[in-house]
């Protein structure tokens, strides 16, 4: 059934793909239901597009060398050549820091322990702080 599912070029619907390995539709909703099911999807998922990455990545630069503008910003994207893309990841980067501040802060308050207020609202400042004023271009680790 996942080969079915994961199958780009087959365009039946799940419950003819159901029909097909003999599954109904409500055992099938059951397994995508299923934590172990799922994690087993995405596995085929990577093991898929693992191995289309060499081809897809020939495609990109193929139409990136015949001047096709969107494969050349996507490569340079992909390459982390791109000052905006950077700039974005930056923001993107610090707003999720902001974020996990914040839900420490949450679970503290839910939890009522010893909380060191001071040092958290220095934190989230911190990161207040470098969301208004971000760095340009800077490196962004591998």
């Amino acid at each position: 059934m996942v080969e079915l599912l994961l199958n780009p070029e087959d365009k039946r619907t799940k419950a003819q793909k159901c029909e097909v390995v003999q599954v109904s539709t409500k055992t099938f909703y059951q397994w995508m239901a299923n934590p172990h099911f799922i994690k087993y999807m995405n596995s085929q998922i990577d093991m898929f597009t693992d191995s289309a990455l060499g081809e897809v990545w020939n495609a990109l630069t193929n139409k990136a060398k015949r001047g096709d503008s969107q494969a050349i910003k996507l490569f340079f994207d992909m390459k982390k050549l791109n000052p905006d893309f950077l700039a974005k990841h930056d923001l993107d980067q610090q707003r999720m820091e902001l974020d996990r501040q914040r839900f420490e802060l949450e679970k503290l308050r839910a939890n009522k322990g010893d909380i060191d207020v001071d040092q958290i609202n220095e934190n989230i400042l911190n990161v207040v702080n470098l969301l208004q004023n971000p760095v340009p271009n800077r490196e962004i680790p591998e």
